[in-house]
């Protein structure tokens, strides 16, 4: 079917497309999300609670690796920052039970699967995760965490 085409109509179809699902994700999705919640009551959608939770955690965390949080949402490639941003994400995942799509939305914008890849890091012991110590840090913000919020 698209044998057919030129280059020149390739690209327009395929600027097209990729538009029109950028419109469609911000624009129909919460929508679906909102009305298929009585069907669907097991679908976790995030409210102010966990908004506030997300924010305690990249805040908690931030603090602890000296980074801001600026930094931790942004899109800089330094490693400290993206230490920080690695356990925020691991936290968030581990400790609600939102999507990887909001946990990424929350997280600075990011995609799902770029979280998938911070929690397979963890789980694997690669990259920046090989470090002990770091797996020591994580237990410690964590046990911060819920020493805050279980009050």
């Amino acid at each position: 079917m698209f044998g057919y085409l030129t280059q020149k109509e390739l690209r327009i179809y395929r600027t097209g497309l990729k538009n029109g699902v950028r419109l469609g994700r911000s624009s129909i999705k919460p929508k679906i999300i909102k009305a298929m919640k009585p069907f669907m009551p097991n679908v976790p959608t995030y409210n102010v609670t966990h908004k506030q939770f997300i924010e305690s955690i990249i805040r908690i965390t931030s603090k602890f690796f000296k980074v801001s949080i600026a930094d931790v949402l942004g899109k800089t490639r330094r490693r400290n920052v993206i230490i920080a941003r690695s356990t925020s994400m691991n936290l968030v995942h581990e400790l609600t039970n939102l999507p990887l799509i909001t946990i990424g939305e929350l997280i600075g914008n990011k995609d799902h699967t770029t979280v998938i890849y911070h929690i397979r890091s963890k789980d694997h012991n690669h990259k920046a995760w090989k470090h002990p110590s770091l797996h020591h840090n994580y237990e410690q913000i964590k046990k911060k965490i819920n020493e805050l919020h279980n009050k």
